[in-house]
């Protein structure tokens, strides 16, 4: 008898567990073969600006892109269709009619993958759009050498020392330079390179601010010339001495020597700056010496002069 409960029981369990898996199947067979209509709000993958070439072939751009809002559509079609939708549907602004600068209020409309989905609905009827005038500017170029030469120096120079970018006034006052690099790890003698850069942005500005400006074509050439590395001492020495002489011996310069780059065969002992009579301790500029190269960061140097009445 109570084997006969027992199996009783099993049966039951069984039954329930089968209930549960054709109900599973029946939904599944509902929602995917009969493919019923449904109303579904989702958010739009991106608002694509049309008009954009009408607007620049004006002289105008769009502005504020990155501030564009998240914009939810609702429609209503076969689920089929609505799940493709989901990562393809887009918010559209026309903005071909623009002709001059300021903020415009553009109707929104809806672009999904088929005519068979019913737009009902979008978040936002109308946009914000700011318009400036397209301007172009002369930005300066840096160049940046990775990679070392073990006893060289290497000058590298862009061969225009400008790059023009064209775009809205406000986004080309962000832009501080454009920088480009220089691998001279691997170099063996002197020459040109030619590089890409990318725009260096000031302090306040932020990468997703820009959208107006195209650095697409942004080749620059830069020249490299290899010289030999050298450490010499630096000399301070005054301009003039009517009252005061320099005292070599308690005249102090931080660093107290520099490497400079000299060409083969030419021979250098020391580098020199030159103050004023009476000059405080500062920073001061290394002279200029013909054919030697002193990178820009190593031409200044703080002297502390030492005074002697004559």
């Amino acid at each position: 008898m109570a084997q006969e409960v027992k199996g009783k029981k099993k049966n039951r369990l069984w039954y329930m567990i089968l209930s549960v898996i054709i109900a599973i199947l029946a939904w599944v067979l509902v929602t995917y073969t009969t493919d019923p209509d449904i109303t579904k709000t989702i958010t739009a993958s991106r608002i694509d600006i049309v008009g954009e070439d009408v607007l620049l072939k004006n002289g105008y751009v769009v502005t504020n892109q990155s501030e564009f809002p998240r914009l939810t559509i609702k429609m209503r079609g076969k689920r089929s269709d609505l799940m493709k939708a989901l990562d393809n549907a887009a918010v559209v602004v026309d903005v071909s009619q623009i002709t001059k600068e300021g903020v415009f209020e553009i109707e929104t409309s809806a672009k999904v993958p088929t005519s068979r989905i019913n737009v009902e609905r979008i978040s936002q009827s109308v946009i914000p759009i700011t318009v400036e005038s397209v301007k172009t500017k002369e930005i300066p170029v840096r160049v940046v050498q990775v990679g070392e030469l073990p006893g060289m120096l290497v000058k590298s120079e862009p061969e225009s020392k400008t790059v023009t970018l064209k775009g809205s006034g406000s986004e080309l006052d962000m832009v501080e330079a454009v920088e480009a690099l220089v691998d001279i790890g691997t170099m063996e003698h002197s020459g040109t390179v030619e590089s890409s850069y990318t725009l260096v942005l000031k302090d306040d500005a932020e990468r997703d601010d820009i959208s107006t400006i195209n650095i697409s074509e942004n080749i620059i050439t830069i020249s490299n010339t290899l010289y030999q590395g050298k450490e010499v001492p630096i000399r301070v020495q005054a301009t003039s001495a009517n009252e005061y002489i320099l005292s070599d011996k308690d005249t102090k310069t931080d660093p107290k020597t520099v490497v400079v780059g000299v060409p083969d065969g030419m021979e250098i002992e020391y580098v020199t700056i030159s103050i004023d009579e009476n000059a405080e301790e500062g920073e001061y500029k290394i002279n200029k010496i013909d054919n030697v190269y002193i990178p820009e960061d190593r031409k200044s140097v703080i002297v502390k002069p030492a005074w002697e009445k004559m």
